[in-house]
């Protein structure tokens, strides 16, 4: 039998587990109803702020764990942009500049540390 892609979550995965419904899953993370949640688990929608943050609470676990792909979208803009801003401050010699380098660097650097990663397009 073949499997079909991976969600881009695993929220389905954590509301199976502990035997919540669709409709008491969407209540307990800002929804109304469970269509929503279905949404949010067959990817036809991206989750709303406070329904990521609420999830990490109800269920314990971080935001990488529970919405992957969407970290590592969100860990991907950081770099790029990281870079893009990087390569502006490359001939300002100021203490600021220099200030701003420093932490831009650790964000260019965190996706490559992730197997298979594309950084800058």
């Amino acid at each position: 039998m073949l499997e079909g892609p991976k969600p881009p979550h695993r929220l389905r995965t954590e509301r199976n587990a502990w035997d919540l419904t669709q409709t008491e899953l969407a209540r307990l993370i800002g929804y109304r109803c469970g269509t929503q949640v279905s949404k949010i688990e067959n990817a036809c929608r991206k989750p709303s702020i406070t329904a990521i943050i609420a999830s990490t609470i109800l269920f314990d676990q971080s935001i990488e764990h529970l919405f992957k792909s969407l970290y590592i979208e969100a860990e991907e803009l950081v770099a790029r942009e990281a870079f893009r801003l990087h390569q502006l401050l490359l001939n300002d010699e100021s203490p600021r500049a220099a200030r701003k380098r420093e932490l831009l660097t650790k964000l260019i650097l965190a996706p490559t540390r992730r197997p298979n990663k594309k950084i800058h397009e």
